[in-house]
């Protein structure tokens, strides 16, 4: 095959793609999801229609880079409540998540929070944090009835660390911009080895043969993997287990995990994992009983942590009080709660929007871990 630069495609292979990548739109109902998948996919103004019903699919090629295609998956999600659990179903396969509001109706600007803490409690794939999300500001040609300014929605981005656009499907503005950033920095993180395929997960597909990506000198497997630490590998796909350090033992005694030392990888890279995810291991995990079977640490919070922050008082009636935190200095102004992020960092959060958001886990917290002192009459 005859090839100008690296990049080039034979018309040969037809409408080949090198990766498809899977997103979803989210927001409030009439916030023009479908009509800017409409226009981006069709090229034309969607007519007034009904509400969408569960969930659409839409496709379409773009090009990020001259030579590079690829191919979008889009699903259109019903903004209605009685579909929102159908609609989440739909997260855990999705690499992109845009999330769209409506200019003119500023209640779908204020439901923008909550969108995005849905979609990042149920995405999921190899690495649910590297999930790109994208925040739309949708009827851009609505300008003279704007009740969302647009540095409100540059400064929710900012703070929240994603990405901005405004758009109308009604004159094109920035429609196909909107969607071409998502695409571009799915494939930055890609390169960098922050998102990778895995077998199973519709999120991200390799769309060309091995033969093909050679023929066009883009070696899209050295993608699959990290870059560092660059280690060979016997069997491909496998890590082989070198030693057990540790156990701990859950305080209900019901949850054990080792932490596995990682042939060829230094002991940074050392995880905590389960016994159903070291079937292969059972010699190691009996040496390392027989050695330190007596030493196991039991994952036991002690009195001071648990009960540092809050408090929780009960009437002699057993009818809980109003709970009464006990913040840091710099807190002492509002309610607040301590929380873990999916990431594992913890920080003070407003508690209205604990409760707003996280309202059973955080009974399920206070049930659990807090300390009950009884209130004399």
């Amino acid at each position: 095959m005859h090839r100008d630069d690296e990049h080039y495609i034979s018309s040969d292979f037809g409408p080949m793609f090198h990766y498809q990548y899977r997103l979803i739109l989210i927001g409030d109902s009439t916030v023009g999801k479908s009509s800017l998948l409409k226009y981006f996919t069709e090229g034309k103004t969607a007519e007034i229609s009904d509400p969408t019903v569960g969930v659409d699919f839409y496709a379409r090629m773009v090009e990020i880079k001259p030579g590079y295609r690829i191919k979008l998956q889009l699903w259109d999600t019903a903004g209605q409540e009685k579909f929102r659990s159908i609609t989440r179903s739909y997260y855990r396969n999705s690499v992109g998540v845009i999330v769209v509001y409506d200019i003119s109706n500023r209640t779908t600007f204020e439901h923008v929070a909550q969108w995005l803490n849905e979609a990042e409690a149920n995405v999921g794939g190899p690495q649910p944090g590297q999930c790109v999300f994208q925040l739309v500001g949708h009827k851009a040609d609505l300008n003279a009835e704007r009740q969302v300014m647009y540095e409100e929605g540059e400064y929710f981005a900012k703070y929240h660390r994603i990405k901005f656009i405004e758009t109308s499907a009604v004159t094109g503005e920035n429609v196909q911009e909107a969607f071409t950033m998502v695409a571009r920095e799915i494939n930055a993180r890609i390169e960098s080895g922050a998102l990778r395929l895995v077998d199973g997960w519709e999120g991200i597909k390799c769309g060309m043969s091995s033969e093909m990506r050679t023929n066009t000198a883009v070696n899209h497997w050295r993608h699959r993997k990290p870059k560092e630490p660059i280690v060979p590998e016997p069997d491909e796909g496998e890590f082989e287990a070198e030693q057990i350090m540790d156990k701990r033992v859950s305080l209900c005694g019901r949850r054990v995990h080792y932490l596995v030392k990682w042939k060829g990888y230094p002991m940074s890279e050392n995880t905590w994992e389960p016994p159903t995810n070291l079937v292969n291991c059972k010699e190691l995990i009996r040496e390392y009983e027989k050695l330190h079977g007596n030493e196991t640490r039991y994952r036991k919070p002690t009195a001071r942590k648990r009960n540092r922050h809050f408090s929780k008082t009960v009437s002699p009636s057993g009818r809980a009080t109003k709970r009464q935190p006990q913040p840091l200095e710099e807190h002492k102004l509002e309610e607040t709660a301590y929380c873990y992020s999916r990431t594992g960092e913890r920080e003070w959060l407003i508690y209205k929007d604990v409760h707003d958001y996280l309202k059973d886990q955080l009974i399920e917290f206070y049930e659990r871990m807090l300390k009950v002192h009884v209130v004399a009459e």
